[in-house]
């Protein structure tokens, strides 16, 4: 298990927008869909620029030069939230349940209480049980649940709210 887990840069755009469209191809539960796929420009959006540095982060995880993970966070803009932020992640599905997700969470908790956030949010799918398990194994609580948020198909999903206080 000799993953790597770093901060994403310009030079990763190429391969997070491979690794990207490959799993919105899978059509995960889990997932929202994008019938085009991503745009580079879109990615590009999720990498850091200077004066985002430290409001805004994206980290891969690689097995060689393969992207397996991606994470990314951004700190909530208005003033009385800036204490916190969300993210959101995905692992490669060969890569489920070897550790990347759990490596990725433990770098991004690094990241925020160096630059002084108090409290990390996510949104997940009901239905998403493995990740759902990682996040509260990883000491996130569930906070609350937006009922029926989710349609797919002929499927209707609750969006469940959870959090983390690291500070």
């Amino acid at each position: 298990m000799g993953y790597i887990i770093k901060i994403a840069t310009d030079t990763d755009l190429d391969a997070i927008h491979g690794y990207l469209n490959f799993l919105f191809g899978l059509r995960l539960e889990g997932i929202s869909l994008r019938e085009h796929g991503i745009s580079k420009i879109e990615v590009k959006d999720f990498l850091p620029d200077n004066k985002a540095i430290n409001d805004q982060l994206c980290l891969i995880a690689l097995n060689g030069d393969d992207v397996i993970g991606c994470l990314t966070f951004s700190r909530y803009g208005k003033p009385e939230y800036r204490h916190a932020g969300n993210f959101g992640m995905s692992v490669h599905p060969d890569y489920w349940k070897n550790g990347v997700g759990g490596l990725l969470l433990e770098e991004m908790e690094k990241w925020c209480r160096k630059h002084d956030f108090l409290k990390i949010e996510l949104e997940v799918w009901s239905n998403n049980i493995d990740a759902i398990r990682l996040y509260g194994k990883n000491g996130y609580s569930n906070e609350g649940c937006r009922k029926g948020s989710i349609i797919r198909g002929s499927n209707t999903y609750d969006l469940l709210l959870m959090g983390k206080w690291i500070g």
